[in-house]
């Protein structure tokens, strides 16, 4: 968090605890239990993103829990074309525009752009292989300080980066899977 706290997301209630750096435990909450808890991120402005692999969904929450909003819907599935589904969804993370990235890709090869208010912008990929722009699990996503979007192809053992429109850039090879 902004303040140094450790935040912890399982798959179990409470979902979530928040620790101090020292390993204290400040708080729990969360009375929903999230089938496969997967990816984790708090955003600049301190909320917590919290993404479930098997249910399909990305969760924007306040500091104490409260969902704020929900991309994707639990227990449906969206295929590389939807707008609004996933199917394997990794990873979210914000951008300072306050763009929201999802790497859906544990069955899906893409990543998904959202507008701050969660309005489809693009998807980036779309197609799994291994050539450039082709995803084989895309399972992190970050947006760096000049706008790239970087993204983890965890099969293909290799960062791939795309500028912010979403063309593809240059990969970065040699990473062991």
């Amino acid at each position: 968090t902004p303040d140094g706290q450790i935040v912890i997301f399982r798959r179990d209630v409470p979902a979530f605890f928040v620790v101090s750096p020292e390993g204290k435990l400040v708080k729990s909450f969360g009375d929903t239990k999230y089938r496969l808890a997967h990816g984790i991120r708090i955003d600049r402005e301190g909320f917590i993103w919290a993404s479930d692999n098997a249910d399909n969904f990305i969760q924007k929450m306040s500091s104490d829990g409260k969902v704020l909003m929900t991309l994707g819907k639990a227990g449906t599935t969206g295929d590389n074309n939807s707008q609004e589904g996933f199917d394997g969804p990794a990873d979210v993370f914000v951008a300072t525009n306050g763009d929201i990235f999802v790497a859906d890709g544990y069955r899906n090869s893409r990543v998904v752009q959202f507008s701050k208010d969660g309005k489809f912008i693009r998807k980036i990929g779309g197609t799994k292989g291994t050539e450039p722009g082709q995803f084989n699990v895309p399972h992190a996503v970050v947006v760096d300080s000049k706008g790239r979007i970087i993204v983890a192809d965890a099969e293909n053992s290799r960062l791939q980066v795309f500028d912010s429109t979403g063309k593809f850039l240059e990969q970065w090879t040699g990473f062991p899977a």
